[in-house]
């Protein structure tokens, strides 16, 4: 696997991140479709999920800084 997957100027996109973040956004896209099948509106799902995702980047900075 290459640790780059593209570089555009200064931006870089690595693999491991670009992966991490298709996976998250597929597991939420199911996430809405189960949702909708039970009767759950589809903008709590999208909230609890991006809410979700907001612990995983903050907490390392705590304790790294």
């Amino acid at each position: 696997m290459y640790p780059v997957l593209i570089r555009i100027g200064p931006l870089t996109i690595h693999t491991y991140g670009f992966l991490i973040a298709t996976g998250f956004l597929v597991a939420l896209w199911l996430a809405v479709r189960q949702a909708k099948a039970v009767g759950i509106r589809r903008d709590d799902i999208i909230d609890i999920g991006f809410i979700s995702c907001l612990p995983p980047l903050s907490v390392p900075e705590c304790f790294l800084s």
